[in-house]
């Protein structure tokens, strides 16, 4: 159906010309710039960037080539082109009331709406692009064009294409922010002060002249520790440097340990002159030795390519070294270039030598083309980390802790290359790319030798100042084949790594560093002793620390100074902000200062023989071949799905279930149907597979049910420890239903055991799992929605061998939800499933009654805000939010004043979900001193499966998240990322059966976005927002 031009009149509110699109950008990334570039006429600008002029004349060669390759434009009115339906309209003048802009591109669809291009000279898409096409076609909208869904990034090397829907409601947010701006502007009101964390483009050195002695120019002042030092009236780093023991006792929120680093931190600064202090430890350098090699890479972390390798080499017996550099055009080359580096590599780390580089990126970069040759290496403690050293025995004068900072140390002269950083080198390598010229490259790997040389002299005078230390290399026995990596045969090798690699860098932590980290305790000591009958009970007491560590987890005790005694394993029995209790089967644990770290490693085999073992014969297993073929499920509804199991003969069905369709339901009464055969149930955990099992045993009272393994024994249920045991009992039934994990099932005693197997919560589940246990069953029916929690994964995997069983294999969809009212309904369905779940007719009537003070909707999502700007800095933890759980309390007993159905509400109707432990046990405090202790509270993994009428979500960040670590800027990302996962917040909005409630700062709608994925985050939180039946504001002082 072709679309017809709306009209629509724009009149004009604004008394000064409207702002370009341009200018809005420049505000999104700094209000002090977008400010400046109005109204400082009079101010002196940062010098033009040639580089930036380069790129500008290249981006208009690439908007031509790009104006050919689609077959050219008309250019005029834009109005007037789209009532002549023109099929494709050149730079395309754009303007409503607030903004006016020119797209470069508006091309015709077949079904006649006007689709939005913009060339980009970048080689990938990032946030501001995407927001400047929502933006115009936010404007098109407005002048009555009609605009498609889908625009496009025509990038150098690929062109992208953009779903303005998953990103509309964060240009929404950001348009509003806007034009209060623009009303403050146009009011003469001062200038946004510029913040010490944004970019502020060409007018970054007056902002560093305003800025001044601000505290935020203190190296560890992260932007939380910079709200918590302004409170106690620290606003400067002169300030801070003159702190006074009773000062330090006004400065709420930072440990003591962290608050001595940061004031001499200030002091030094101040002073200036490359001052410095050792702390902990001196530097511990290896001994000098003729085969180390200094490294360093020029890369582009968004384009994923490394373009420049540089190694210094010091073989030779005279005292010149050698510089050796490899250029990378394309991955092919990388490739090649990589190939013959990590050989290189190789070499030296047999003859003892060392790589010494600065800073984490050339090792993450190698791990990108060989984990395992990589890891080898890493074992061998071949890669040296500059930076991690500095950072831990030194504190230094300088605002920044990068290689060119240090140089002060070594170095009289600062440098004179034409490249001065890194992010240059990134900006001249795309002016070579666009341009060809040679200078360009000569001049970046000038910069990239320097920066060799200057880790050699790093290296020498940290040996000179503090002597070297001998460290043991490991030598490996086992070779890793690489046919064993590839794909799903490398799964669990890979997954692994990661930990094995966390784990080698806590024990190489400082006890600041371990403190720093929410997964670990730090400066731990041991203040009582409990026997019990199994093991004894120690408490250790530290500084107070905001943890995600909960009781049953596992932990291993890390003495300080480390010793060679392997870490001491054990279980905690409770935590608290400031004191932990382990179980342990030693008569005594250390007395000295000490830190815990997880000990979470699962020992995967038998699955990693099984998957080789089933690959290499997966012409016998015919459901392997079905499921590695990913066949299409037959067509079939709900009612369907116990036919076409009965029906299976050698073949794999998957079933998406999402929350309220009864898919456990669904598979219980498949496996009641299975009258006569064997079958076993799997699951990721034994939770899980008991639920299924006591659905299975509800249906039949008198079937045979075995359960394999598990730390509870069920009466309900026959108990094996093990396959091994169970192998003969199963064999001598002609029905019988088994519950068992993966493990059990992967051993080759349960080949062929099985008619079929029932994989419930199949979302969870790596796919390499199923290809272990194929061999026990010649059908797989798996049950599950991996739209709500994933299969945990740490490793980094090719292609689809990471995914979960569904994620890989197609599935039928259950439509129906009969847990959610409509209204609840049409946003989880909207956000999560792209508008195809649906509720049944039975869940109309499932509201709440009339009444209540601040929730007053009867269903649906409700956003209560908890304005956290003024919350006092006890209260900003990372883990933990006494406002939030202040609130979460307000609300529910706002709530139980309420009724459903015409029965009162009653504190077992309401669930909490939080994200972190911490957060838990903040809420359960708040709740107990309102009465409320038998509320449900806990994390989204405890409750999925779970529901309640009402769902008290909270996500316990504030605005752009709270950092308290020295040296993690990038914390509030993290953080948000986690909180405001899709899946994670599918599953705790979708518990309730009426009403749902997002307890969160409205800040974080307006947090930073960094890259795309970010973006979408944010963007579906604003989009939460707008799809709320109500949004109400909650005091957190109350």
């Amino acid at each position: 159906m072709r679309r017809r031009l709306v009209s629509v009149s724009v009149c004009c509110c604004w008394t000064r010309p409207p702002w370009t699109v341009s200018q809005m950008l420049v505000w999104w990334k700094s209000p002090f710039a977008a400010w400046m570039e109005r109204e400082g006429n009079r101010c002196e600008r940062d010098p033009l960037d040639p580089f930036a002029s380069l790129l500008a004349k290249k981006g208009g060669e690439w908007e031509r080539e790009v104006f050919e390759r689609v077959g050219g434009g008309v250019r005029g009115d834009t109005l007037s082109l789209v009532r002549r339906e023109t099929p494709v309209i050149y730079q395309a003048e754009l303007h409503d009331e607030l903004l006016t802009g020119v797209a470069d591109f508006l091309v015709l669809t077949e079904d006649g709406f006007y689709s939005v291009w913009d060339a980009k000279l970048a080689t990938s898409a990032k946030p501001e692009h995407v927001l400047q096409l929502c933006c115009y076609a936010d404007i098109l909208a407005k002048m009555g064009v009609p605009v498609a869904p889908a625009a496009r990034l025509v990038l150098r090397g690929s062109d992208v294409e953009v779903d303005l829907r998953h990103y509309g409601s964060a240009w929404r947010r950001a348009r509003k922010r806007f034009e209060s701006f623009v009303k403050k502007s146009a009011a003469k009101e001062p200038p946004p002060r510029p913040g010490p964390f944004e970019a502020h483009g060409r007018w970054t050195g007056l902002a560093k002249k305003l800025l001044g002695d601000d505290v935020a120019t203190v190296y560890g002042v992260t932007s939380l520790r910079r709200r918590r030092l302004r409170r106690a009236g620290i606003e400067t780093a002169s300030d801070l440097a003159a702190v006074d023991s009773r000062s330090r006792r006004r400065i709420r929120g930072i440990r003591p340990d962290a608050l001595e680093r940061l004031q001499t931190q200030a002091r030094l600064q101040v002073e200036g002159g490359g001052g410095y202090v050792t702390i902990g430890t001196p530097p511990a350098i290896p001994p000098p030795h003729p085969r180390d090699v200094y490294f360093d890479l020029e890369g582009d972390p968004l384009a994923r390519l490394e373009y420049l390798w540089g190694l210094l080499l010091d073989d030779d017996d005279d005292d010149e070294e050698e510089y050796r550099c490899f250029w990378a055009h394309d991955p092919e080359t990388e490739r090649h270039v990589f190939d013959s580096v990590i050989r290189e590599f190789r070499e030296r780390a047999e003859a003892g030598g060392r790589c010494y580089h600065y800073g984490a990126y050339e090792v993450s970069a190698l791990r990108r083309f060989d984990e395992a040759a990589v890891d080898h290496l890493e074992r061998q403690r071949y890669f040296v980390d500059l930076y991690k050293i500095v950072r831990r025995s030194l504190i230094i004068g300088e605002p920044k802790y990068s290689l060119k900072n240090v140089e002060v140390l070594y170095r009289n002269e600062k440098r004179t290359t034409d490249v001065p950083d890194a992010a240059s080198s990134v900006v001249s390598y795309e002016v070579y790319k666009c341009t060809e010229d040679a200078r360009v490259l000569q001049d970046i790997q000038d910069y990239n030798r320097d920066d060799c040389v200057s880790t050699k002299q790093l290296v020498d005078w940290l040996r000179t100042t503090f002597g070297t230390t001998t460290t043991t290399v490991e030598k490996e026995d086992d070779v890793v084949y690489r046919e064993d990596e590839e794909g799903w045969k490398g799964y669990h090798r890979r997954e692994n790594r990661p930990a094995w690699r966390q784990r080698r860098e806590w024990l190489d932590s400082t006890p600041s560093e371990l403190a720093d980290d929410e997964r670990c305790i730090g400066f731990a000591r041991k203040v009582a002793v409990r026997p019990t009958r199994r093991a004894n009970e120690f408490t250790f007491k530290f500084p107070p620390q905001q943890k995600r560590i909960a009781p049953g987890d596992r932990v291993a005790l890390v003495t300080t100074p480390r010793s060679d005694t392997p870490p001491t394993a054990m279980t905690v029995a409770d935590i608290s902000t400031s004191t932990i209790k382990v179980r342990s089967q030693k008569k005594d644990l250390p007395s000295e200062t000490c830190c815990f770290i997880p000990d979470d490693f699962v020992n995967p085999e038998p699955l990693p023989t099984a998957i080789k073992r089933n690959l290499d014969r997966v012409d016998q297993l015919p459901a392997l071949e079905a499921f590695l073929a990913r066949e299409q499920p037959p067509a079939g509804s709900e009612n369907d799905i116990p036919a076409l199991v009965e029906a299976m003969d050698g073949s794999v069905l998957g079933v998406q279930g999402p929350p309220g369709t009864g898919k456990t339901h669904v598979a219980a009464h498949c496996i009641d149907r299975l009258r006569g055969r064997r079958i076993a149930v799997m699951a990721p955990s034994h939770a899980s597979i008991e639920h299924l099992l006591s659905k299975v045993k509800q249906k039949d009272h008198d079937r045979k049910i075995l359960k394999i393994g598990g730390v509870g024994k069920k009466a309900e249920f026959d108990f094996k420890p093990s396959i091994a045991k169970a192998a003969e009992a199963i064999k001598d039934e002609s029905c019988v239903v088994v519950g068992a994990t993966a493990w059990a099932l992967a051993n080759p005693l349960a080949d062929n055991l099985f008619d079929y197997v029932f994989v419930d919560e199949a979302g969870q589940v790596p796919a390499a799992n199923l290809c272990a246990v194929a061999a026990c069953s010649r059908n797989f029916v798996l049950f599950g929605d991996h739209a709500q929690l994933p299969a945990p994964a740490r490793g980094s995997h090719p292609d689809d061998s990471g995914a979960s069983c569904l994620e890989y294999f197609p599935s039928i969809f259950l439509r129906e939800s009969r847990r959610l009212h409509p209204s609840l309904c049409g946003a989880i369905s909207e956000l999560f499933y792209d508008g195809r779940l649906e509720a049944h007719p039975s869940t109309w009537d499932r509201c709440l009654d009339p009444g209540g003070s601040l929730i007053t909707a009867p269903a649906g999502v409700v956003v209560a805000d908890v304005d956290q700007t003024t919350a006092n800095s006890s209260e900003e933890m990372t883990t933990a939010n006494r406002a939030e759980a202040r609130a979460v309390a307000t609300l529910a007993a706002d709530v139980l004043k309420r009724s459903i159905r015409g029965r009162p509400l009653t504190p077992s109707d309401i669930l909490v979900v939080a994200p972190y432990n911490a957060h838990v046990r903040a809420i359960e405090s708040a709740l107990l001193a309102k009465n409320l202790a038998t509320v449900r509270v806990g994390t989204v993994d405890k409750f999925q499966g779970q529901e309640a009428p009402v769902v008290i979500a909270s996500l316990c960040v504030s605005g752009g998240g709270a950092s308290d670590t020295e040296d993690d800027e990038d914390y509030p990302r993290r953080a948000l990322s986690f909180v405001l996962d899709a899946r994670r917040l599918n599953v705790a909005l979708s518990r309730a059966q009426c009403l749902a409630v997002l307890v969160a700062s409205p800040q974080i709608a307006d947090a930073p976005a960094p890259t795309l994925d970010k973006m979408r985050q944010i963007a579906r939180f604003s989009r939460i927002r707008e799809l709320a039946v109500q949004v109400i504001a909650v005091d957190p002082r109350q």
